[in-house]
């Protein structure tokens, strides 16, 4: 297997966890998985590329070092992904959010 194609199905693989354990374990979630999956595939499409965007942005424009944008683009990331996950992707449509 190549290591383009290993780098895939690992983070698949960790997509698949990622989906798992926030559906049963953080957010205790009873509702349909099926359309849970489909919000978390378009919440976490939508996150990444703006991450991306935004780290570009504080690298090139706003002339940040690459440690400095990291750690922001990490921070609100995280805080972005916990509130559309609880709000959107788990807790929508009969999901229990906790």
């Amino acid at each position: 297997m190549s290591a383009a194609a290993a780098g895939a199905v690992g983070y698949a693989v960790v997509l698949v966890m990622n989906f798992v354990i926030a559906r049963r374990h953080v957010f205790a979630s009873h509702g349909s998985w099926r359309g849970q999956l489909v919000r978390f595939g378009l919440v976490q499409s939508g996150v990444r590329s703006a991450e991306y965007g935004a780290f570009l942005l504080l690298v090139y424009t706003g002339r940040q070092s690459y440690v400095f944008a990291i750690i922001v683009v990490a921070a609100v990331s995280f805080l972005l992904k916990f509130a559309l996950y609880r709000g959107y992707v788990f807790g929508h449509r009969g999901g229990a959010a906790a």
